[in-house]
């Protein structure tokens, strides 16, 4: 919450009257007088603040505190209380002298100009990801949002990922455009086009991603059967030689050809997210791009359950999804049916929040 004068001043004034001093935690109090362009005597003493903890760890000093008293009463007795308590360090000139340069040319004000203007950026960019939810808007240095286990997300696109091979494998026409993308970004252009991604890995799987590693028991599911049952239709088409299989290729129809490189421009398909990944690099957003070339409906290649996804999500999130898909407002309700809901998800029921939609 940003720290203003008309937010003190009405609750300083009960306080007195009680015989009670008014204590501000400015641990971030730098970037709240940035940010409610204020100065530090308004947001303070003026306000009818007696005490202010003005905190310097979280404004660039390796670690110390100042405690400001705007009155002398209660300034010997916590000097006192201040030693008793073991916070009286055997060095302080050593702490205090980091205030001298933080309070020089307006160091500190610099510092939280520049905190805010990073917490903003970031505040902008997880607004942009569909999965994460900003909590409050940036009002310091500071920003609160519900983002997705990283696991979770490596688990889903991973899935996500199983299911474009499937699919990539039955479309030719989608695969030589892909493949061709993918190729003349990295030979027709004399720079590298770091801006321009491609989801393709260019590298078998067998050489490239194996989703095995990202996704726990995926070698069982719909998307990789399919996969593996097309792998083995072909072994049993192409020469058991590797050496043959320029010739054989010349020899064939190119509608075979083209089959075969459907499916193996399929296998070369890289979406799945790590933890250090962000989701707007330009990889996630060209797998966008074929999930929507390809009509992609994970519903068709993935089903939630307790083990794979439900159990893995915090309860509010669940509830929350169910609520957008259905209308449903009784949440109370909808925390009761929760353990059957892990028990026995439904084809039917509306995508919980995070899942790839396509």
């Amino acid at each position: 919450m940003k720290l203003r004068n008309s937010r003190i001043s009405p609750r300083a004034t009960i306080w007195p009257g009680n015989n009670l001093a008014v204590h501000v935690d400015g641990a971030r109090f730098a970037n709240a007088v940035v940010s409610a362009g204020c100065t530090p005597a308004q947001l303070t003493w003026k306000a009818g603040v007696d005490v202010l903890v003005f905190g310097g760890t979280k404004n660039g000093l390796a670690f110390g505190e100042a405690v400001v008293f705007f009155k002398n009463q209660g300034v010997s007795d916590f000097m006192y209380r201040m030693k008793q308590s073991g916070q009286l360090a055997s060095k302080m000139r050593f702490l205090a002298a980091q205030w001298l340069g933080l309070l020089t040319d307006e160091k500190w004000l610099e510092y939280a100009r520049h905190a805010n203007a990073m917490a903003e950026r970031l505040y902008l960019q997880l607004g942009r990801l569909p999965a994460v939810k900003v909590l409050f808007p940036r009002e310091g240095n500071a920003v609160f949002a519900i983002i997705p286990a990283a696991a979770l997300v490596e688990d889903l696109t991973a899935q996500r990922t199983a299911a474009m091979r499937a699919v990539l494998a039955t479309r030719p026409d989608v695969a030589l455009v892909v493949a061709a993308h993918a190729l003349a970004l990295q030979v027709c252009y004399e720079t590298p086009c770091y801006n321009v991604g491609s989801a393709l890995s260019l590298a078998s799987e067998k050489g490239g991603c194996r989703l095995e590693s990202h996704a726990k028991g995926i070698e069982t599911s719909i998307a990789h059967t399919r996969s593996s049952e097309i792998h083995s239709q072909w072994l049993k088409r192409i020469p058991e030689e590797p050496e043959e299989l320029w010739d054989w290729l010349l020899d064939q129809e190119q509608s075979v050809v083209m089959e075969l490189l459907a499916f193996c421009v399929g296998q070369t398909v890289h979406a799945v997210r790590l933890a250090h990944d962000s989701g707007s690099a330009p990889r996630f957003l060209a797998a966008d791009r074929l999930a929507k070339a390809l009509n992609l409906d994970m519903a068709d290649w993935w089903t939630p359950t307790g083990e794979n996804y439900l159990g893995r999500v915090k309860k509010d999130q669940i509830l929350e999804a169910i609520s957008e898909g259905t209308g449903e407002t009784n949440l109370e309700e909808l925390r009761r049916r929760k353990a059957n809901l892990r028990r026995r998800p439904k084809r039917d029921s509306p995508e919980p929040a995070g899942c790839p939609r396509s």
